[in-house]
């Protein structure tokens, strides 16, 4: 700070430097995830996934059903076998909630802005949700593993971060 600048142009100039070093630091990861899901898949870490499928599965089966309640996963894959581990979380965390295993019907879809969409049935009950997996979550997944912390920290982070970055539901009936 130089003895004519003030403390606020000061503040000001460090703060515009700051966030010019995040933006430069964030086109890799930006660019990845805008070139395609599969590109960007290949680099996502499998256990931040599947802590992220899981997280999915719990939320949607918690929603539609009640434990025993046998469920449908109808997942259509956008970002191929690079991502798989999310669509496994997402089984996961349905048996996880329902005590038993969803039948899941998978099937590839071409390119698009999502990595996947999943229709998730309560066949008791006829309930059901629609779930888009944004294909920017692994650009907040590229970040996460980034973080110098211990990996049970980053899978907090994916469990307990605001689903909006992630994915969407919507509960249909």
């Amino acid at each position: 700070m130089s003895f004519t600048e003030s403390r606020r142009d000061f503040v000001l100039s460090g703060a515009r430097a700051g966030a010019a070093a995040a933006v430069v630091g964030a086109m890799p990861t930006a660019f990845a995830a805008s070139s395609g899901a599969s590109a960007a898949g290949a680099a996502a870490n499998a256990d931040l996934l599947q802590a992220l499928g899981s997280r999915i599965g719990l939320e949607v089966a918690s929603h539609i059903g009640a434990e025993g309640d046998a469920l449908t996963l109808a997942y259509l894959d956008a970002a191929g076998d690079s991502v798989d581990a999310l669509r496994a979380g997402i089984e996961q965390g349905m048996s996880w909630q329902m005590g038993r295993a969803p039948v899941t019907v998978e099937s590839p879809s071409a390119s698009s802005s999502l990595l996947g969409v999943a229709l998730v049935t309560n066949t008791a009950s006829g309930r059901t949700a629609r779930v888009e997996i944004n294909a920017t979550s692994l650009s907040m997944l590229s970040m996460i593993e980034g973080d110098r912390t211990p990996a049970s920290s980053k899978k907090l982070s994916v469990l307990t971060a605001d689903s909006d970055n992630f994915y969407r539901v919507q509960y249909l009936a």
